[in-house]
């Protein structure tokens, strides 16, 4: 099947119109796409009568009109993403992911949308699907998944909520690596993930979700003129579970500050195994007479023993 126009493909879907059932509203469409009100609009009108199913193969279409290369694909795939309800990803994960894949990966990933991240991450959401979404925050370069400050809030809130407190501190630790952690409701839902992580005896396994590059079946030597020295930047390069979290801690308590926040830097900085820096925070507590927590004690202890 061709797909002849944007408005076509829209239409053949359900979509046009239907501003009321997405996840985003009009406004922040005409405040974030160029030329808005001079190229779509037809979605200001009343629509016809809303389709409440969408044809299986939906996503193989959109495939077909990523391949021509339409400059509206980036607004055509955040409308559809919008529009799809939670019971209808169950069998479409792998599409999902691949087409976000494929747009990061266009020369014209620039004009992706700022809801677009938002809608992906809300839909995982409401359909449970944590594993895919974890791997798409923890990859970025390779997806483009960025939350803004509400989503990662919603989506540490629901964690908490359920119990799930690796899923949370993952969330917390995409705020420390962007060195953005956000408002103080974000600052403190952060500290609260990473904190009952580091506190939990019952935590979940921390996957990799590294793309895994396949290794050659033969030996190949190639000849180079040199060889780089092995370099770790101790922020994107880390992989340990406890260096990520402690260093969430470390960076985001003194945000918050008072006692809760003396007490987050302690845990931060010996998760971190950043003895030297500890060892500051626990002189300026001493000094300030600053109480610690008895959980915090206890795993200071533990360290010591194991170390």
């Amino acid at each position: 099947m061709t797909l002849g126009s944007t408005g076509n493909f829209l239409n053949q879907y359900g979509i046009k119109g239907h501003f009321n059932r997405f996840r985003v509203t009009p406004p922040e469409y005409e405040a974030t796409v160029p030329g808005y009100e001079a190229t779509m609009p037809e979605y200001e009108a009343a629509a016809p009568e809303y389709e409440e199913t969408i044809p299986d193969d939906y996503i193989y279409e959109l495939e077909e009109f990523l391949e021509e290369g339409n400059d509206q694909r980036y607004r055509c795939f955040d409308l559809l993403v919008n529009k799809l309800e939670p019971t209808e990803v169950k069998n479409i994960n792998q599409d999902l992911e691949e087409v976000v894949q494929r747009l990061r990966r266009s020369p014209e990933t620039i004009h992706t949308l700022p809801s677009t991240s938002h809608a992906v991450l809300r839909l995982l959401l409401d359909s449970r699907r944590t594993k895919l979404m974890l791997k798409l925050l923890s990859n970025p370069l390779e997806f483009g998944i960025f939350p803004d400050h509400f989503m990662s809030n919603l989506l540490m809130d629901t964690f908490i909520e359920e119990k799930n407190y690796t899923a949370a501190a993952r969330v917390a630790s995409v705020l420390m690596l962007q060195e953005d952690f956000g408002p103080p409701l974000t600052q403190a839902l952060a500290m609260a993930s990473c904190y009952l992580y580091a506190t939990s005896t019952e935590n979940l396994p921390w996957e990799d979700y590294t793309v895994k590059i396949a290794e050659p079946e033969e030996e190949l030597k190639i000849r180079i003129p040199y060889l780089r020295n092995p370099y770790f930047d101790d922020h994107f390069d880390l992989k340990e579970p406890n260096h990520i979290v402690g260093k969430t801690l470390a960076w985001g308590a003194p945000l918050i500050g008072g006692v809760i926040g003396t007490n987050c830097e302690i845990l931060g900085w010996a998760l971190y195994n950043k003895w030297s820096d500890l060892e500051v925070t626990l002189q300026r507590c001493a000094a300030n007479s600053t109480p610690v927590a008895e959980s915090v004690v206890g795993i200071l202890c533990n360290f010591s023993i194991t170390c």
